[in-house]
């Protein structure tokens, strides 16, 4: 299982700029003001998993369920970004501008000194898949549901 998930790392590492160029456009970026965009994105927002983690505090008889929501987004987030820092790898797209080139590092932990324009692992997309699969646990029927808000993200 270890070797599929790091070969479909690789792969998609090597398809990332190509497809980045395919489908990155400027007319495009107009989606970012639709509905729908704004719920898939608002999956890695902190703040929902501490209202999804409050709710099941307040009416779950499992309170520590809410924990374990609210705690699995946070660990998540936390970990991509300190990973981010170590890692240091810049943004592809600049001020509405595709970098020139493959990928841009600025040489592991140099993060630490300027953790500006860093963009890999995505913070936003840890926090919605630890809290989406921490939820998908306790409601495995919605595990397909959950898994799809994640990816969106």
């Amino acid at each position: 299982m270890a070797l599929f998930i790091f070969g479909a790392f690789a792969l998609l590492s090597l398809l990332d700029i190509p497809l980045l160029h395919i489908f990155y456009h400027k007319p495009l970026q107009h989606i970012e003001y639709h509905d729908w965009y704004r719920l898939l994105r608002i999956m890695g927002y902190m703040g929902t998993w501490i209202i999804v983690g409050s709710v099941y505090i307040a009416h779950d008889r499992n309170r520590h369920r809410g924990l374990a929501i609210f705690f699995s987004a946070l660990i998540s987030g936390a970990f991509a970004e300190l990973t981010k820092l170590i890692v240091a790898r810049e943004r592809p797209v600049i001020n509405s501008d595709i970098q020139p080139g493959w990928y841009h590092f600025r040489g592991f932990f140099s993060g630490f000194s300027d953790g500006s324009n860093l963009g890999f692992p995505s913070s936003h997309t840890a926090v919605a898949f630890g809290g989406c699969l921490m939820l998908a646990c306790f409601l495995p029927k919605a595990n397909r549901l959950l898994l799809m808000l994640a990816v969106g993200c």
